[in-house]
């Protein structure tokens, strides 16, 4: 599978499907398998390029704090090595954070950007449930706190629809990778102040509407409950 060098590290990516570059950007802990429900649809319209963030998958982890500047540069890096110039894109939770850094550095290269379940900076309520995040990696250790967080990330409705996905979940759960007891990027897992939007949290909403499958790409399964709908800003 391909990699590129990006500054520091060696970031793992997928590039797949033709037409106008759609970037995603996953959140935290999470690689680009957790786009596996959404690729299909994605790619047969656009040129989709999904990636690791750096201390997830199979891309390197730098035992040093990280930040939502740094990830974007990651990113912004990515879009170097792969000659796009400018791209729609799509942050996912801590990934909405990551996009929101990206277009405040570099809005020339933001076609659309879309936010779900993001934010621009923590209130009282997050920088609670992150420190207790923390607690449980520690205590229970990184498989029992993924399957933990799993009834966390989706809905009722996917839990009492899907068996079968919470059934391989909890088989082989999410690979993030970190080089001591703490994962290095939950140091700084925080958006940085210079972001201005309010805070707010939505299901993940497809931003674009299903066609034809290229032949090349799997038939796209079932769709999750996506209850509300995320927010989209054009950038031109």
């Amino acid at each position: 599978m391909p990699t590129v060098r990006v500054g520091d590290i060696q970031m793992f990516y997928q590039d797949v499907g033709e037409g106008d570059p759609l970037l995603l950007i996953m959140g935290f802990g999470g690689d680009h398998l957790a786009w596996a429900l959404q690729m299909a649809d994605f790619a047969a319209r656009h040129r989709v390029i999904a990636f690791d963030n750096r201390g997830v998958g199979q891309t390197d982890s730098p035992d040093q704090p990280y930040t939502m500047r740094m990830m974007a540069g990651d990113a912004l890096g990515l879009m170097d090595a792969l000659g796009v110039d400018s791209a729609h894109v799509l942050g996912v939770s801590m990934g909405g954070m990551i996009a929101q850094e990206l277009v405040l550095a570099r809005p020339e290269r933001v076609r659309s950007l879309h936010l779900a379940c993001t934010f621009a900076r923590p209130d009282a309520y997050m920088l609670a449930l992150n420190s207790a995040w923390r607690e449980m990696r520690i205590g229970l250790g990184r498989v029992s706190t993924l399957r933990t967080l799993g009834l966390w990330l989706f809905s009722p409705t996917t839990y009492a629809e899907r068996p079968d996905f919470f059934g391989r979940a909890k088989r082989s759960p999410p690979t993030t990778r970190s080089t001591g007891s703490v994962p290095s990027a939950a140091r700084r897992s925080s958006a940085s102040p210079r972001t201005t939007s309010s805070y707010r949290r939505a299901s993940l909403a497809r931003s674009w509407p299903a066609s034809r499958a290229p032949s090349s790409a799997p038939s796209p399964p079932r769709a999750m409950d996506t209850s509300s709908s995320a927010r989209t800003f054009s950038t031109r």
